[in-house]
């Protein structure tokens, strides 16, 4: 049985799953990536042009193309030649994820007394604090 869990609005980012990077490639798991997240899209399908996809991956056509054929004849999605549109590529679901995405933000106020603690314990100088590296 294959399930589906989507627990986020699919933007800004492209993932790259560690069991594709391990079975194929860091592309191959990249133009799988940036499919999946066409197909969360409304018509459940990943219908942009290659040209869009390429420019999005950072890689040329042929490279699109030999990635995205290893990901179809494995089962990760199916292709389709709409006549008009071109090919069109749907989830099959072979690979379930669930995903949540949040962002952890204090509160202006506790970002304030968190700021004047730190510039407290730095002789009273404010410094910008380092974002975290992830």
């Amino acid at each position: 049985m294959s399930t589906k869990q989507v627990a986020a609005t699919v933007g800004g980012f492209t993932m790259l799953p560690d069991i594709l990077i391990k079975k194929y490639s860091r592309e191959t798991a990249l133009v799988f990536g940036i499919i999946w997240r066409h197909c969360q899209m409304e018509r459940k399908v990943c219908d942009a042009s290659q040209k869009t996809l390429c420019e999005m991956a950072g890689i040329s056509k042929d490279t699109f193309i030999r990635h995205a054929t290893i990901l179809v004849n494995d089962g990760y999605f199916d292709k389709v030649v709409e006549p008009g549109i071109g090919s069109t590529y749907k989830d099959t679901g072979k690979l379930s994820m669930n995903i949540s995405v949040g962002v952890n933000e204090l509160p202006v106020a506790e970002s304030d007394t968190y700021q004047s603690q730190r510039a407290t314990q730095r002789n009273n100088t404010i410094r910008p604090l380092k974002k975290p590296k992830y």
